[in-house]
């Protein structure tokens, strides 16, 4: 796990943020909001480049996939709340047209970030990578290339996947 915050408070406090911002139904209160959450959202942007440093450059521990698992798994949580919460934002009659559109561009952003993070195939791919680091150096060394190779796949798509949720986390805190 990243060493800076092994607990992942990052995530913790976005959480926090979410949650106290589901409340906020007029402008000041939920650009208020929105702005911290953005400040948030760039904090977890460098976490997640921390996991994809301590993937890309070495065999990672197993204690770095499940925390990674974990984050990606909140952090999608999040997003579908704040979904919501900008959904009624849209539709609410009590706020004018050209705020929301605002957002409403949030909210398309909001909705591509799920599919960057592709859940489903990412946590298939950890799982499938921490099956192999948990094999032992000796069974390691009698695999062929060819059997090792979609191990080696998984880890590539982690890392890109990575890599994509970090570059729209930091997108979307400036949108």
């Amino acid at each position: 796990m990243p060493a800076a915050n092994p607990d992942g408070q990052e995530i913790v406090k976005l959480v926090a943020a979410v949650e106290a911002a589901s409340g906020a139904a007029n402008v000041e209160a939920a650009t208020k909001s929105w702005n911290s959450i953005v400040g948030l959202l760039q904090e977890v942007a460098k976490r997640l480049e921390e996991y994809q440093n301590l993937i890309s450059t070495k065999e990672p521990k197993e204690v770095t996939l499940n925390g990674l698992n974990k984050d990606l798994q909140r952090l999608d949580n999040i997003i579908q709340d704040l979904e919501i919460w900008v959904q009624k934002l849209v539709t609410s009659p009590s706020l004018p047209a050209e705020v929301k559109l605002v957002w409403g561009i949030r909210q398309g952003e909001l909705e591509k970030g799920r599919e960057k993070i592709a859940l489903e195939e990412t946590l298939t791919a950890i799982f499938s990578y921490l099956t192999y680091i948990q094999m032992d150096q000796e069974m390691k060394k009698r695999l062929s290339h060819k059997q090792q190779t979609p191990y080696q796949r998984d880890r590539a798509s982690i890392v890109t996947t990575i890599n994509q949720v970090s570059g729209y986390l930091k997108r979307l805190s400036r949108s």
